[in-house]
């Protein structure tokens, strides 16, 4: 029974996608300009939009080297900070006189 069932749904959709070709097949070559234009417009915009993206990611680049630099600076202040203060004698402090 399920296969009966199955062969059914199946000979129906077969008949569904004969009836849509049949309907609209012939106006497939009127539609061609069309799809036509829409690919190129496609192609115009994928390549603006992939222009404007190597721009944002070089400036992004520029900003993260920055960045890095700004970071390997600050962390060498800290590690010369940190030598000096190791170095320097240690002066008493108030609190530890009590």
């Amino acid at each position: 029974m399920r296969i009966m069932l199955r062969l059914a749904i199946l000979a129906l959709a077969g008949y569904g996608a004969w009836r849509l070709y049949d309907e609209y097949g012939k106006q497939l070559p009127a539609m061609r300009p069309s799809f036509d234009e829409f690919s190129a417009r496609t192609k115009r915009a994928t390549g603006r939009a992939a222009d404007r993206l190597s721009v944002d990611a070089e400036d992004a680049t520029g900003a993260i080297t920055d960045a890095a630099v700004d970071v390997r600076d600050a962390a060498a202040d800290a590690g010369a900070s940190a030598q000096r203060n190791l170095r320097e004698p240690r002066t008493t402090s108030p609190r530890s006189s009590f």
